[in-house]
């Protein structure tokens, strides 16, 4: 307490899972604060994550809104209500589409196979479990959305945004 004013600190509960999770691909980092302010957007993404002919969302806008800040609120949300998996998929320093789906492998830990494309690998990892996928800067590759729509198509329960 200084001149009077009241200084209140809340700590922010860690996520599930152990405190090396976060380093490990394709897991989300640990959050340093709570989100403040967006619960309304929050809300209205939980929803659309929520429906059935939804598979693919966007989350536009300019630089430092807090786009990436609102997917992780989301993505624990979404693994602390249905308990499906969540893959967090870096993309910031990809700026070739051809290395998309390696990028997106590597955050499901698929081990490449000889003579076995890896996108049918990728396939065949989603379609064994429900698991939404965060791109973080998507908006680099963007050409490569049609890939994204095929592979999902291949994985009925998974979703990506």
């Amino acid at each position: 307490m200084r001149s009077g004013n009241q200084f209140r600190v809340q700590p922010t509960s860690r996520p599930s899972g152990s405190a090396g999770d976060a380093n490990r691909p394709g897991q989300l980092p640990n959050a340093l604060t709570r989100l403040v302010g967006r619960d309304e957007e929050l809300e209205q993404l939980l929803q659309l994550l929520g429906r059935e002919d939804v598979r693919f969302v966007t989350l536009t806008g300019p630089p430092g809104i807090g786009k990436t800040r609102l997917g992780f609120a989301a993505a624990r949300r979404w693994l602390e209500t249905t308990h499906q998996r969540v893959r967090f998929v870096p993309l910031a320093v990809i700026t070739d589409p051809a290395l998309l789906i390696p990028a997106i492998c590597r955050a499901f830990a698929v081990q490449t196979e000889p003579g076995v494309h890896l996108i049918t690998q990728l396939e065949q990892v989603l379609a064994r479990e429900p698991t939404l996928i965060l791109l973080d800067n998507f908006e680099q590759i963007v050409d490569v959305a049609p890939l994204l729509v095929e592979m999902l198509m291949h994985a009925p329960s998974s979703n990506c945004w």
